[in-house]
């Protein structure tokens, strides 16, 4: 494929025109990462698409001459004193400073917008009919309504094959043989909203729950899921297609980070 360098400006303005980062979260850090570079023109024929910024994504862009990183999560989270005390992390901003590589972040705006992956294709592999509308709790939950019934578990097996995760967990109060037509998602670590907004007897579906959380969901009487944080993998399918559609000259590659952590079994 004949590839044709571009601004990176040009490729950040046109994810924010689709991911606006007014819709991030007052708590969030989306958008452009290294702060060194937020003013140089840089050209750039590729983009390496991941859910976080590790040292074989730093890199794999290296080795490809992509001079663009899009992550889901910030890189650069906390005040940047906080993030320099991570000598690793140090590492790698300084060689991506060295070798000229922004690093571009789309997180809770990517939540928050009708055009993520979730809504605009995910679903409609599982369920026949359903809508969706965000939550009145907050922007990066949404409630999910079927057109008919189904068993909690078999939306919960739906939702492991969808999302390919290995082994969901789900509270001890859960009848798995219970029928609903509605439940909450919310991708990432997002059971916080149950205790925010004093939720009782729904279904909730998120990547990871803290323990104080799953005593909560249990004392009110709330079925919930941990799918695993590895749920969100599916940005990375998602943005690098984005990307291709866009700018059909630019190769845009995912790099799939494999889960952190195993299980053991037996």
């Amino acid at each position: 494929m004949n590839s044709k360098k571009i601004n990176n400006h040009e490729l950040i303005k046109k994810l924010e025109s689709i991911f606006p980062i007014s819709l991030a979260s007052d708590w969030d850090k989306p958008g452009k990462q290294i702060q060194e570079l937020d003013n140089e023109i840089i050209l750039t024929d590729s983009v390496v698409v991941c859910l976080d910024v590790t040292a074989k994504v730093v890199q794999f862009a290296i080795n490809h001459n992509s001079n663009l990183i899009v992550s889901r999560h910030p890189f650069m989270f906390n005040e940047w004193e906080i993030e320099m005390s991570n000598v690793t992390k140090k590492s790698l901003y300084e060689k991506m400073i060295e070798h000229k590589i922004q690093v571009y972040s789309i997180h809770t705006n990517y939540d928050a917008s009708e055009n993520r992956f979730f809504i605009r294709e995910g679903l409609a592999q599982i369920f026949e009919n359903f809508k969706v509308k965000t939550s009145k709790f907050n922007s990066e939950t949404l409630e999910i309504k079927l057109d008919s019934e189904l068993k909690k578990g078999e939306i919960i097996r739906l939702l492991k094959s969808l999302f390919k995760t290995s082994n969901p967990q789900f509270s001890s109060n859960t009848d798995l043989n219970e029928k609903i037509n509605s439940f909450y998602f919310c991708s990432g670590s997002g059971a916080d909203v149950l205790i925010e907004s004093n939720l009782k007897d729904i279904m909730f579906v998120t990547g990871e729950i803290k323990w104080n959380q799953w005593i909560y969901i249990n004392e009110n009487n709330i079925s919930a899921v941990a799918l695993g944080h590895y749920m969100e993998n599916t940005f990375v399918k998602y943005i690098a297609n984005l990307i291709k559609e866009n700018f059909v000259n630019i190769n845009a590659y995912k790099f799939n980070i494999n889960n952190m952590y195993e299980q053991l079994k037996g």
